[in-house]
Parts: C-alpha cells; sequence; structure tokens
C-alpha cells in the first residue's frame, strides 16, 4: 500500500510540473522575426501574416529609432508600417516605430486570412526587422 501512495504521489508531482511548465509563458509566440532592407524613402517592403479573426496581435519593429540598435551601427532604418488583408481592408493604420519596451502597432483582427505589413523608411534606406507576436511582449531572439 505504501509502494501504490508513493507511486501515485510521483506521478501527481510529474504531472504538476509538466502541467506547469505548458502553462508557462516563457517566449511570445512570434511569427517571426524577420530582417527587410529598404534602399530609399520610396522603397516598400512587406511581409504577410495569417491571423485569426477576433485575435490581437502586436506588431513589432526593430530600427533606427527603438533604442535597440548601438549608435555605431548606422546602416539601420527609420520604419513606418502599415497593415491591410487581402480584399485591401484596413487592418491598422500606418504607425510609426516605437521602443524596446512597448509596440509600435497593435490590431485585433476582424477577419480570419491574410494581413500583408507594409513597410516605409521616412528618409534615405537601411535596413529594419519586424516581429509579430499575440502577447503584448516583445520577443527574445534579437
Amino acid at each position: 500500500m505504501k509502494k501504490t501512495f508513493k507511486i501515485l504521489g510521483i506521478i501527481a508531482v510529474v504531472a504538476l510540473v509538466g502541467f506547469s511548465m505548458a502553462a508557462c509563458d516563457l517566449d511570445p509566440p512570434a511569427l517571426s522575426w524577420t530582417q527587410g532592407t529598404l534602399a530609399n524613402s520610396a522603397a516598400r517592403g512587406t511581409h504577410t501574416i495569417a491571423v485569426t479573426s477576433g485575435t490581437t496581435y502586436y506588431v513589432w519593429i526593430k530600427d533606427y529609432w527603438t533604442n535597440s540598435v548601438p549608435a555605431s551601427e548606422t546602416d539601420w532604418a527609420s520604419v513606418m508600417h502599415a497593415g491591410k488583408y487581402d480584399d485591401d481592408t484596413v487592418a491598422y493604420a500606418e504607425s510609426g516605430s516605437g521602443s524596446n519596451a512597448t509596440t509600435t502597432a497593435t490590431f485585433t483582427a476582424t477577419k480570419t486570412g491574410d494581413v500583408t505589413i507594409t513597410t516605409r523608411c521616412f528618409s534615405g534606406g537601411g535596413r529594419y526587422k519586424i516581429a509579430v507576436t499575440t502577447v503584448n511582449r516583445r520577443p527574445s531572439g534579437d
């Protein structure tokens, strides 16, 4: 009988640890960090993501203005971006770059499908990175 309780106790502890780890949000689910390069202010970049109606999405940008780029790296762009559905309706209006602590745009999908995020430079050109999450926390990995 003691042996049975000991085995059941071990199973209960393993299950508790397993469920705790599964419920823990260690890192937001980034759809991806994608790097883009814009040659000049006339250039446009596009990034398409699949969205589900009713889900809130947080768009993150790493660019010259996000305080996440060392001053010595002068090849980063200052990026504006906007999102549209496949039928050309607006998912979110044009937004500028943000900071490490905040998102640069948030939207709740009004339909299921694809949203294309279009990026452009304020002026000049350079590189940037973009990520989209479903939790309000900047993804790690960059």
